[in-house]
């Protein structure tokens, strides 16, 4: 019971020093080459690139550290007072991160709730679902990763011709939908904020 209590201890400290050191790096390379990421990589490679630090430590520690300790540590207790301390860090780490995972999704499923809360649906051709609904926070607005939605206020619907709306509801999808476009191995685009304006209104047109 001891020894597995060291084991879970010594894989914890190494995540903990892991983890932390990786983040520092991330955000010294993320201060430097913020601007070109952002232009190259898509929302989700930059999300993986957030969650990076966690995965590597995690997988490390899980497949490596706690392996080799099994196998090669005696039994006789040597770790000091900061390894112990560099575990409980560890943990908190992982309850922090959880507990802000937890308030988020519950924060945003609040709100998306509140906001569809007497919604119609919107008929157009495109592929990605549209609702007219009177409870938003915006005039319109897209909602959702893995089933995205577009949200239109009734003020929205009332105020813009169909034609318009249908165009803004297109704008809308075209952001979603954003590729990366290379060449020869190189960003050649991520539509920042003003290309990315550019390119949805293309592609709005163009449908």
């Amino acid at each position: 019971m001891i020894f597995a209590v060291r084991a879970i201890m010594v894989s914890l400290a190494f995540f903990a020093l892991l983890y932390t050191s990786l983040s520092l790096i991330l955000v010294l390379v993320w201060t430097q080459w913020s601007r070109k990421l952002d232009k190259c990589l898509p929302p989700d490679g930059l999300f993986m690139l957030r969650v990076a630090p966690f995965g590597i430590s995690a997988a490390v520690s899980l497949l490596l550290i706690l392996p080799s300790f099994v196998v090669f540590e005696t039994h006789s207790m040597d770790e000091d007072l900061g390894t112990f301390v560099l575990g409980i860090c560890a943990v908190l780490f992982v309850f922090v991160g959880l507990f802000r995972v937890v308030v988020a999704e519950v924060r945003t499923r609040r709100i998306v709730k509140a906001c569809l809360e007497g919604a119609v649906e919107f008929k157009s051709a495109d592929i990605t679902p549209a609702v007219i609904t009177p409870k938003t926070i915006s005039p319109l607005m897209a909602v959702g990763i893995r089933v995205p939605r577009i949200v239109i206020s009734q003020s929205t619907h009332h105020i813009l011709s169909d034609g318009e709306l249908l165009a803004a509801v297109r704008h809308e999808a075209q952001h979603l939908r954003a590729p990366v476009l290379r060449d020869g191995g190189r960003c050649k685009r991520r539509p920042g904020a003003r290309q990315q304006r550019a390119a949805a209104d293309h592609g709005a047109a163009s449908a």
